[in-house]
């Protein structure tokens, strides 16, 4: 829960913000019941947030590896921070990085 632009969740106490939790549960995936034990950890400014033009900035980076071949980026610096983004960036990338190795072979 959180992000940009919702900082003030961080000053809800963790009744308030458990509370929010289950209802934001229920609303997403159904799930009714409501949870045993809660604890509410705080993490302010946990996630990175990306700055305006970081797309059109990473497009460029992007643009100019492609010049090198053999040269290849990924990670949480280029097109998701969460760790379901670098999987996929990363899955992504090896097959490029495979598909490369494997032509230079042949």
């Amino acid at each position: 829960m959180g992000g940009r632009g919702r900082e003030h969740l961080l000053d809800l106490d963790d009744s308030e913000l458990a509370g929010r939790a289950c209802r934001e549960l229920e609303a997403i995936a159904g799930i009714q019941s409501r949870p045993l034990h809660v604890e509410v950890y705080r993490w302010p400014r946990a996630m990175p947030q990306y700055i305006r033009g970081h797309r059109e900035r990473v497009r460029r980076i992007r643009e100019r590896v492609a010049l090198q071949p053999g040269l290849f980026v990924t990670g949480a610096a280029y097109d998701g921070i969460g760790i379901p983004d670098c999987i996929r960036d990363a899955d992504q990338t090896s097959a490029k990085l495979s598909a490369y190795l494997w032509g230079r072979a042949s």
